[in-house]
């Protein structure tokens, strides 16, 4: 459940599954959605509206929103607000900051790997190869070993010193970034943006190497990942960078609906599942207990 695009065709058929396999997180959803609906803070009832429809990808980007209001009114945030400034890209305002929330979903050649995947299981194995815009190749081997489990090996070959999955899920976050920069006021607020991952295939280092651009190298020893920095700002969308952004935060969210409380402080394969990352060393501490 970890990569809910690649599980489920739609809203209804994700909370079906919750419901029979994992009822006490379905019913915990419906009561965070009720409790989020009856508090006070400004635009609680408009967020809970956007539960609407059966659209995955929008749902997805309401549990997003649902589990963090939620997350605020735990840790007792002063003076929450839900999107304060229509226009700006700010999805929550609280204390000194303010805060836009973005989806890193599944991905076209993700889906086209699995599909291609499941092509092969049902040929009884075999190898196929997948190419990426001429930036990479994908090898897949799906091997039959007479079970009923399939195994497969998927194997990603870059032409550039990249890879091509790399620019595709370095474009989402860094697009979005570049995007959020000429909304912002200059009103002394601190400014953040939020990930929510929703795909294995944006990793630890994806959400660091971002960070290793955008605050100016400051993570030693680091080799990033594209080897040209223009190909940053052409991701970006723009040839030079504002600055304004105080911190990025990265959450890898757990498999149940709703977040248990604490649980972005897990420690998931030795990495943390939420990942914040800013240069000043204060805020760290105070986003630290907002987010934990």
């Amino acid at each position: 459940m970890s990569n809910a695009e690649l599980n489920f065709s739609d809203k209804n058929s994700l909370l079906k599954w919750f419901e029979i396999n994992i009822a006490d997180s379905f019913s915990e959803y419906l009561l965070i959605k009720e409790k989020v609906k009856k508090s006070d803070f400004p635009g609680a009832k408009r967020l809970i509206k956007k539960e609407n429809g059966n659209n995955l990808t929008n749902f997805l980007s309401f549990l997003s929103e649902l589990n963090l209001a939620n997350n605020f009114l735990i840790k007792g945030v002063d003076k929450l607000e839900y999107e304060p400034c229509p226009g700006l890209d700010i999805d929550f305002s609280f204390d000194n900051i303010d805060v836009s929330v973005k989806n890193i979903s599944t991905k076209k050649f993700e889906r086209e790997e699995l599909a291609e995947i499941t092509r092969l299981k049902e040929n009884g194995g075999g190898k196929s190869i997948i190419g990426n815009k001429g930036l990479s190749e994908t090898e897949i081997i799906v091997r039959n070993d007479g079970t009923s489990i399939d195994d497969y090996t998927r194997i990603e070959t870059g032409q550039s010193g990249f890879l091509g999955s790399d620019i595709t899920l370095l474009q989402t976050a860094l697009s979005s970034m570049g995007k959020f920069e000429t909304k912002i006021k200059n009103n002394g607020r601190k400014k953040v943006m939020i990930f929510l991952v929703y795909t294995k295939s944006f990793q630890y280092y994806h959400g660091l190497d971002i960070a290793w651009w955008y605050f100016n190298k400051e993570l030693s020893d680091y080799v990033p990942i594209l080897n040209d920095e223009a190909l940053y700002f052409k991701l970006f969308n723009s040839v030079n960078k504002l600055s304004n952004i105080d911190a990025l935060i990265f959450i890898f969210p757990p498999n149940p609906i709703i977040w248990q409380n604490g649980c972005l402080s897990e420690i998931i394969e030795g990495k943390r599942r939420s990942i914040i990352l800013t240069k000043d060393a204060q805020f760290h501490k105070q986003l630290e207990k907002i987010f934990s």
